[in-house]
């Protein structure tokens, strides 16, 4: 029998974006609590030591709800300077134009005893935009449909500044507001540096 030789690359990837099924380690407590916790209206925390399988965990959850969901990445975030700005970078990934002003010409006819003509005037308006969170937030339940919609903040151990936690405070507070609510979650993924191998998940 002819056996197809795999590489380790093809087998081993725990670094990998991805969710490999053959390496995934069914953990059926924390997949219930997170199915549990996405029907809440709470925001959720999974935590955990670096490679522990935090990201295949809620990748295969999500997967299993056919949730719809879009991950900032915090890493980028703390790069850039703002939660706002990484935001902002996800609703660009879905590729939408928005109208941002419109131009208004007005004409007034002129009447002479000698010659006729107009004058015309160019008006520039612009349009309100929605700002990074907001646009954000309706880019995502607007991709999931009647869908479960959940947004990912990702290494949130990288936003661990004065600054960038006092933005994440605002931004979850906001989630109260109606403005923003969107009917999504807010899903955190933070590695720690705790004692044991396994990942957890709580609402907050």
């Amino acid at each position: 029998m002819n056996w197809a030789r795999l590489k380790p690359d093809d087998v081993f990837t725990p670094r990998a974006a991805a969710f490999n099924p053959e390496m995934y380690v069914q953990r059926q407590d924390l997949e219930n609590a997170l199915k549990a916790a996405l029907n809440g209206r709470q925001h959720i925390v999974i935590h955990g030591e670096s490679g522990t399988g935090k990201s295949w965990l809620y990748k295969r959850v999500l997967a299993d709800c056919t949730a719809h969901f879009e991950v900032a990445n915090l890493a980028n975030a703390s790069r850039l300077g703002s939660i706002t700005a990484e935001l902002r970078n996800v609703v660009s990934r879905h590729g939408a134009t928005s109208k941002v002003g419109y131009e208004e010409e007005k004409s007034a006819e002129l009447n002479a005893v000698v010659a006729s003509g107009s004058l015309s005037h160019t008006g520039q308006f612009e349009i309100g935009q929605k700002e990074p969170f907001e646009a954000c937030l309706a880019a995502i339940r607007h991709a999931a449909g009647n869908r479960v919609a959940v947004l990912v903040l990702d290494n949130l151990e990288a936003a661990f500044t004065d600054v960038l936690l006092k933005e994440l405070a605002d931004l979850l507070i906001l989630c109260d507001d109606e403005r923003y609510r969107w009917n999504q979650g807010v899903l955190l993924q933070n590695a720690t540096s705790c004692h044991g191998s396994k990942s957890h998940t709580r609402n907050s």
